[in-house]
């Protein structure tokens, strides 16, 4: 990385983490003046972020068994972010002492009004949130940090038997991931909504979160990109290919799920969506639809926008946009019920968490050396022979 960028990627982490910290700061004050309004913006806020972190986490971990060129482009901002997962856990411990405020499950009057409450409270009880929740966290925090100690390893040292520790690490690393995202997406989401359940929404989650992770990277991508027009143009093609794959297989998980709740329409998963279909929140659903399908849709169907790198990271700046309003969209319908409204303390939640997370980011970034790709010449010799 050439010192000049070095400086400019310094002089944004310094401005990202002093916009974060006073942000934060007034987070304390919006806690203090109103406490069950800014709290959902704050959930929905670290969500996202979250979500930025463990998507890049998985697709890093796919890219160690896929191997190609695409996974070396953006192996720095997916690393980067994938290791500020000890960050958000930080910034998680506030939600567990405010438990009540957020989820009807945990206020005890409250499931004493609910019988189906009631039969789930042998799983949605606060000692077993604080349990799971602490599973969750030792498991993503030990997969990035076994993957960055084995792919330092690997680039140091040409260890052979690094890049096979790797492979086993991303098979069982992803089988962990899914299986513990799932029982987030429960926790954190559709526990909001105790009334509801669907087995397809931990899928939707974690598609959601690799589709966010991978248009943030590709922007952060083409702000660090060193080489030629030529080279560039190759491997973002590639990128713009894999986008529309992510894009493709959320709009499918998402149209199934709502195709099956409608064609069974049972009160207790009617519950979900009514909130969000009978008030302005179903502009809100029809402008993400918009934003995270139909635009990425038909725009990757052409070729020189997958190969122009600034087109394709513009496109992607409106997914993770998109991603934004989507995950206030799952988040917030709950706690208003009136319709939706942006509010100031849904931009302070962001500012706050996405400083603080973004000047972490980019100190990784400035630490870490580019990765390198031991199955390219493998691909390359066969493409030749």
């Amino acid at each position: 990385m050439s010192p000049k960028r070095l400086a400019t990627l310094t002089h944004w982490r310094r401005r990202a983490a002093f916009t974060g910290m006073v942000s934060l700061a007034l987070c304390l004050i919006a806690v203090w003046l109103d406490r069950k309004t800014f709290l959902p913006s704050y959930l929905f806020a670290w969500l996202f972020f979250l979500g930025l972190a463990l998507g890049s986490l998985s697709i890093l971990l796919v890219h160690q068994l896929t191997g190609g060129r695409w996974g070396t482009v953006i192996s720095q901002p997916l690393f980067a972010a994938a290791m500020t997962l000890p960050l958000l856990t930080v910034l998680f411990l506030p939600l567990l002492v405010v438990l009540p405020d957020l989820f009807v499950w945990a206020a005890p009057t409250a499931v004493a009004q609910s019988e189906l409450v009631q039969q789930k409270h042998w799983y949605l009880n606060v000692p077993g949130f604080d349990l799971r929740a602490a599973t969750y966290f030792v498991v993503w925090i030990g997969l990035v940090y076994g993957l960055r100690r084995l792919l330092l390893r690997r680039d140091r040292a040409s260890d052979a038997a690094a890049t096979k520790a790797l492979r086993r690490l991303s098979i069982g690393g992803l089988i962990a991931y899914v299986l513990t995202m799932s029982g987030a997406a429960v926790d954190w989401i559709m526990s909001l909504t105790p009334e509801w359940y669907s087995t397809n929404f931990g899928l939707l989650t974690i598609v959601g979160q690799a589709l966010s992770a991978f248009a943030f990277v590709v922007v952060a991508a083409v702000v660090l990109i060193d080489r030629s027009p030529t080279a560039a143009a190759r491997d973002f093609h590639e990128l713009g290919n894999l986008l529309l794959m992510f894009v493709m297989t959320w709009a499918y998980l998402a149209f199934t799920q709502f195709l099956i709740i409608w064609g069974e329409d049972l009160p207790h998963e009617t519950a979900w969506y009514a909130p969000r279909a009978q008030t302005n929140w179903l502009w809100v659903a029809i402008a993400v639809f918009a934003l995270q399908f139909v635009l990425p849709m038909a725009a990757l169907l052409f070729r020189d926008v997958k190969r122009d790198p600034r087109l394709l990271a513009g496109l992607c700046a409106a997914v993770v946009g998109a991603c934004w309003l989507d995950t206030a969209w799952l988040v917030t319908p709950p706690f208003r019920t009136q319709g939706f409204a942006l509010r100031p303390f849904d931009v302070l939640a962001t500012l706050g968490i996405g400083g603080v997370w973004l000047a972490n980011v980019i100190g990784v970034l400035q630490r870490t050396p580019p990765f390198t790709d031991t199955t390219a010449p493998v691909q390359e010799a066969q493409q030749h022979g």
